[in-house]
């Protein structure tokens, strides 16, 4: 049991049941946060003096947050829209990966542009099918970018 209180005094006020779902979403931005914080995000490893430029890296980084959130939110719907699975960290099949999870696992894609006089060739390396299936619910703008369909 504990206590739920809120500042939101106007004539419309939120039900319990209201306050408590507000409260609970908190961790998933809380949960963002953490991320930024990471010592894998290397935030920690950018040191800025000027006022400005410290509100303009956070403002990019709540953005890329924003990119991130989105992403994650696109392929789990995506999967759950089309009863699939992806697997987790420990090989098990998941309706709910994370994007921390999925970035890791494109870490030893490459892709390669080669030019030949005037022309400019791509080429994609290291992109299993399973990758390619992940792209597949990520949508055509991020299969064109691994040159897939095209």
């Amino acid at each position: 049991m504990f206590v739920l209180a809120t500042n939101e005094l106007d004539k419309q006020a939120l039900s319990t049941e209201e306050i408590l779902s507000y409260y609970k979403d908190q961790n998933k931005v809380e949960s963002g946060f953490r991320f930024l914080k990471d010592p894998l995000c290397l935030a920690s490893s950018v040191f800025l003096k000027n006022e400005k430029r410290i509100v303009a890296l956070a403002m990019i980084m709540c953005l890329c947050l924003l990119v991130y959130s989105l992403a994650e939110r696109k392929l789990r719907k995506a999967l759950v829209d089309q009863n699939a699975t992806v697997p987790d960290q420990k090989g098990k099949p998941t309706q709910k990966p994370t994007m921390r999870w999925v970035f890791q696992m494109f870490e030893g894609v490459i892709i390669a542009s080669i030019a030949k006089g005037t022309e400019l060739h791509m080429l994609v390396l290291n992109l299993p099918d399973q990758l390619r299936h992940i792209l597949k619910f990520l949508g055509s703008s991020c299969m064109r970018m691994y040159l897939i369909g095209l």
